[in-house]
């Protein structure tokens, strides 16, 4: 077992440990996990959600719903007295989170499982709400199916962390058709792909899709786990770490669709083809994705930041804004989305709203080599170069690999006026490659050579190569006056900023 695993399960054992001993209390919060696990409420967050895909507080109920329901299968207690046994001081409430949890509530649960009910409390079933994903809306609403599948997540990890009395194969037949995967070997493969990949780093990615394909190995009906590598796939795209764009993102594509046939209800699946689309200029397509991916899980981090990164993409930057800032407020302690929220404000030209975030920065943000990144793209886009290419070289420092900070580097040589440095740069290029068009294309312009730029803009844009945000990228804000900038940007499906 590695280290990262034997942590990672260290901490699941210790999670459970705690809220099985407090189950009975209805006034057990995540303050007191935080305090008996001497983490923060934020880093609680973090971990709980790569481990679930949730929230602490919903993992909480889930267990509780899960003894809830060993209770309703074994004993005679009426439904009152099981809700204050597992710490639910509200009998409507228990009725409410079990019928959300399972479909049933608690009396019907148990006439379906043959024993007898005792007198019990009077349960309303609340309305659920169908989703209608053709009508591609991101507004919130419930749904069954969905419900299922969250649940059957949680089901999972509370079987690997040993939280349940009842056994696996009682728990399989009462929740066969959410749980994921039966395989507590290939969830523990995707959770540590799932951890490799938040790193962001080349060799973080590629150790990711071997844990996603090992977990294929064991599950090959595992949703989460083509997922998984698809994302990866997409990634080492996203962060120019690939040598081959075009079969990635075909294998990573094929690799989502995939995962949505095996569970249509994988908002993140839908999501992450979003991403692919976006990175093949598939702007509408894209567009639609992320909206189903909403319609299921509105409240998703990941997915609006996503979304939002289309809209930047297409020079909608206020609605791109608010889809950052839901983001942010959802998870501000992913260094990506706190990245792309700062980015965002500094092509919008919101110097004051990019200040405030970076003074907000938590420590993993500023731990994470995103942060001298936004810090150098900031002094970029006030034209302070040298502060600038101070920091995008503590960045290149951190990820050597980081090839749009290299650009940003080499267009701020160019501003100062080392010229010796970007001739070395531009000599060292393999402009037979679209990546390398687009480097030689920024060094250009930052020399203020505008017409070599443009000819390598050209050059990259034939071989199906844009920048990822042209419409604002200040490494090549120079070229945009040239006329074949405007005939680049129709040939992708883009319109010039007005």
């Amino acid at each position: 077992m590695t280290k990262q695993k034997q942590l990672h399960n260290e901490f699941l054992e210790k999670l459970q440990e705690i809220i099985q001993k407090n189950l009975e209390k209805p006034d057990f919060s995540i303050v007191q996990i935080c305090i008996e696990m001497n983490i923060s409420r934020a880093q609680l967050h973090r971990k709980v959600k790569a481990a679930t895909g949730f929230s602490t507080s919903l993992l909480i109920r889930h267990v509780r719903m899960e003894q809830a329901k060993k209770l309703l299968e074994t004993t005679d207690f009426n439904v009152s007295e099981i809700a204050y046994q597992i710490g639910v001081s509200s009998p409507q409430n228990f009725s409410k989170y079990f019928i959300e949890a399972y479909g049933l509530s608690p009396s019907a649960y148990r006439k379906q499982r043959g024993t007898p009910l005792a007198e019990t409390t009077a349960e309303a079933a609340p309305v659920i709400v169908v989703p209608d994903v053709s009508d591609a809306t991101p507004e919130p609403f419930k749904s069954k199916r969905q419900s299922a599948v969250r649940w059957g997540l949680l089901v999972l990890v509370c079987l690997l962390i040993g939280t349940f009395i009842v056994s696996v194969q009682e728990k399989k037949r009462a929740v066969s058709s959410s749980i994921p995967t039966t395989s507590a070997e290939a969830f523990q493969e995707v959770m540590l792909g799932k951890q490799l990949l938040e790193k962001r780093t080349q060799e973080s990615l590629r150790e990711s899709m071997e844990a996603f394909d090992r977990a294929i190995q064991l599950d090959s009906t595992y949703s989460d786990a083509y997922l998984g590598k698809a994302s990866g796939l997409n990634l080492l795209v996203n962060l120019q770490y690939s040598s081959a764009e075009r079969q990635d993102l075909r294998q990573a594509e094929q690799l989502a669709l995939l995962a949505i046939k095996h569970n249509t209800s994988n908002a993140q699946a839908y999501a992450v083809l979003g991403n692919i689309y976006r990175d093949q200029y598939r702007w509408q397509e894209a567009l639609t994705v992320y909206q189903i991916a909403l319609k299921l899980q509105p409240q998703d981090a990941l997915t609006n930041y996503w979304y939002s990164l289309t809209l930047r993409s297409i020079g909608d930057l206020e609605q791109a804004l608010q889809y950052h800032r839901l983001a942010y407020e959802l998870d501000p302690a992913y260094p990506v989305i706190a990245g792309g929220y700062i980015y965002t404000a500094i092509f919008a030209n919101r110097f004051d709203l990019a200040d405030t975030l970076l003074q907000l920065a938590t420590p993993n943000f500023q731990q994470s080599f995103l942060y001298p990144n936004v810090m150098g793209l900031l002094y970029l886009a006030k034209e302070q170069y040298e502060p600038a290419l101070a920091h995008f070289d503590t960045c290149l420092t951190m990820n050597p690999r980081y090839r749009s900070v290299q650009v940003s580097r080499i267009f701020c040589l160019g501003k100062i006026g080392n010229r010796q440095a970007v001739k070395d740069f531009l000599a060292s290029l393999d402009t037979t490659r679209a990546e390398d068009c687009l480097a030689a294309a920024a060094a250009h312009a930052g020399l203020g050579q505008i017409e070599q730029g443009m000819t390598y803009l050209q050059a990259a844009a034939d071989k199906g190569k844009i920048p990822e945000y042209l419409l604002f990228d200040f490494c090549y804000a120079p070229l945009q006056t040239h006329p074949a900038f405007h005939n680049i940007l129709q040939a992708y499906g883009l319109q010039p900023m007005q």
